[in-house]
């Protein structure tokens, strides 16, 4: 199995993205306390009230991330960011985010629900 994926990216997403990238497997545990971080429960019932899922997302990515260019480019500001100027490019996301759920066999029904 394996546990990391190198790539490198062009000038496509623009000149601060250039450059080789490094994702990583993380493990069950990291994933949970993501998962947790970013879910709203009842403490009454137990019942989910609700779950910032592109935080999720945005934090799975960056904790995959074992390289990236100089300057850390891919930054969870940035992942989250609503300025589309700042943002990271999304088609760079969902490319980083293949990798990761690739790595950590994240299927596309799950990819979807999450």
């Amino acid at each position: 199995m394996k546990h990391s994926v190198d790539f490198d990216i062009g000038e496509q997403y623009g000149s601060e993205y250039k450059g080789h990238y490094i994702v990583k497997r993380y493990t069950w545990a990291t994933r949970n306390r993501i998962i947790e971080k970013y879910t709203q429960v009842n403490p009454t019932t137990g019942k989910v009230i609700s779950t910032d899922k592109t935080a999720v997302r945005a934090e799975l990515i960056l904790v995959s991330l074992a390289q990236q260019p100089s300057g850390n480019p891919v930054s969870l500001q940035k992942l989250l960011s609503t300025d589309i100027e700042s943002a990271v490019p999304s088609e760079l996301i969902d490319l980083i985010e293949k990798h990761v759920n690739s790595l950590n066999r994240v299927s596309p029904e799950e990819e979807k629900n999450s």
